[in-house]
């Protein structure tokens, strides 16, 4: 018989699927349906007030990313951090790190990184987009040039939206702790979506912060869990 831990955490390891120097990525999939809140106590995640009218699917979600990131910096000698959040519900990192969250459905995933030139990392899983989503919202996610992708043979464009959304949500994550601040979506521009090699580029267009200014390029990796994708991208 299975225990309440090995019912919540479906499969948890090292994510090898895309890589990058220095960042490690821990991955687990879960399952919310099993969620009980003594999980927090029995995986050693320390449990948050703020969830303390958040429903299960939530306390979920925040379990699993708490334990991919209590992996990820004990790799680093980091052991028995808390990690709190800001004001805006972003994580807060110790000294020296650079981290994201992410979680999807029943993915979960963090990535570290503790090299000093790093500025910032994100990572980001998105479900692939129904047609109806897609429709709803792409014109807010795809601008200008992005509309070229749509018609690409070699993804649907319920793919292609989600991971562009994907893109711009990963960069988001590596840029916001040394913005502060929320920015659209038009922000960025996605300039490259190479579907042989699973790498993406794109172009700042909002002058963001002295370290990120129009006209800046960055290069992440993709890749694809099932019925979702999945970004990386490393802000040097």
């Amino acid at each position: 018989m299975k225990t309440d831990i090995e019912q919540f955490l479906v499969c948890h390891d090292w994510f090898n699927q895309i890589s990058e120097d220095n960042v490690v990525i821990y991955h687990c999939e879960f399952a919310k349906d099993h969620f009980k809140d003594s999980l927090f106590g029995e995986l050693a995640v320390a449990y948050s007030d703020t969830l303390d009218r958040a429903v299960a699917k939530r306390k979920a979600e925040y379990l699993a990313g708490r334990f991919c990131a209590k992996q990820a910096l004990a790799k680093h000698g980091i052991e028995n951090f808390v990690i709190k959040s800001d004001k805006n519900r972003a994580p807060l990192w110790p000294g020296g790190i650079k981290g994201a969250i992410t979680h999807s459905n029943h993915n979960a995933l963090v990535a570290v990184n503790n090299s000093p030139d790093v500025l910032g990392i994100g990572i980001d899983v998105e479900s692939v987009m129904t047609d109806k989503t897609m429709n709803d919202v792409k014109e807010a996610i795809v601008k200008g040039n992005e509309h070229r992708f749509l018609t690409i043979p070699e993804a649907t464009a319920g793919t292609v939206v989600s991971l562009i959304f994907s893109i711009k949500e990963s960069f988001f994550k590596a840029a916001y702790p040394s913005t502060g601040f929320y920015f659209d979506f038009d922000a960025v521009t996605v300039d490259v979506l190479d579907f042989d090699k699973n790498t993406f580029s794109l172009t700042v267009n909002q002058d963001l912060n002295p370290k990120i200014r129009p006209g800046m390029q960055y290069s992440g990796q993709f890749c694809f869990l099932g019925e979702q994708v999945l970004s990386l991208l490393v802000l040097r």
